[in-house]
């Protein structure tokens, strides 16, 4: 007797061990906890990233305007008096060597090539600073022009959308296929150890008894699965993190270091036991309503 119920120990220790199917789990999981941890990262990080650009443009100044002296003070003079604008970032003639150098690579710019003067504008929160405004605020800076990154983000959201959509469908997909190994590990037991179950019937188990020896075997099971998936999740969390974690600030970065995201595969072990022991015992009613 535990736990106030009859153990009939129906299933001997090697069919209780399992074989591989805490194994099976443990990788269902591990897919599992990496696809939510995408999903919620994801989720949380291109948010936090895309709040961060809708509040921040670029002014781009052709090279002969921003030639002129005390340009940079000229400027900064002209946007800081824009109401909402919270920093006004001049970036230098290396800074921008350096961007066109990403792309143009290492050592062809020139000194000699016209660079245009590039201005990095941060808003305060819920600031709005309509078009007219810039405008007016750049006029004495013939050529100027203003990049804003909504043209360009709602793209960005919407990709991202069906990134997390695609991950919420492997999460699915992989319990549906969870829980067809378990159901078929469950009858798989059920098949090998029918003369047993049929002795054990005849002495006056009734079928909820006999479904609760199964349901707390594939309980362990299901939790030693899902500590392992888990467990190889969050070491694979770790080795990202340590991989791409960069000083830069960038969407790479946001979604590495959203450790928010995290909270959401803990319970992962717990789900995987209740998920396999529901699924055992669902298996063993129906199977043994066939049988008995």
């Amino acid at each position: 007797m535990a736990l106030g119920r009859a153990d009939y120990n129906i299933l001997p220790a090697d069919a209780r061990a399992g074989g591989l199917l805490p194994w099976i789990i443990a990788v269902m999981m591990y897919l599992c906890a990496l696809a939510i941890f995408s999903a919620v990262s994801l989720q949380f990080g291109i948010a936090t990233w895309s709040e961060n650009l809708e509040r921040s443009f670029t002014i781009q100044v052709p090279a002969e305007t921003a030639g002129q002296a005390d340009f940079d003070v000229l400027i900064h003079t002209a946007l800081s008096q824009i109401e909402g604008v919270a920093s006004i970032d001049v970036l230098s003639r290396q800074e921008n060597k350096d961007l066109l150098e990403t792309w143009l690579g290492k050592g062809n710019v020139s000194d000699e090539l016209p660079v245009p003067a590039l201005i990095d504008v941060t808003l305060a929160v819920d600031a709005q600073v309509p078009q007219s405004t810039l405008d007016a605020a750049l006029s004495a800076f013939p050529g100027a022009r203003v990049e804003r990154s909504a043209s360009w983000l709602s793209q960005i959201k919407t990709a991202a959308l069906s990134i997390i959509a695609n991950a919420y469908f492997v999460v699915m997909l992989v319990l549906a296929a969870t829980l067809a190994v378990v159901t078929f590990g469950t009858r798989a037991q059920l098949a090998a150890h029918q003369s047993t179950i049929l002795i054990v019937h005849h002495m006056g188990a009734e079928d909820r008894v006999i479904a609760r020896e199964f349901q707390y075997s594939f309980l362990k099971l299901g939790l030693i699965g899902g500590l392992l998936g888990t467990a190889m999740a969050l070491l694979t969390i770790v080795i990202l993190w340590l991989t791409f974690k960069v000083p830069d600030v960038g969407l790479v970065a946001v979604l590495i270091e959203n450790w928010f995201a995290v909270l959401f595969i803990v319970p992962i072990p717990l789900g995987a036991a209740l998920l396999t022991m529901l699924t055992a015992r669902f298996t063993v009613f129906s199977s043994l309503k066939a049988v008995l």
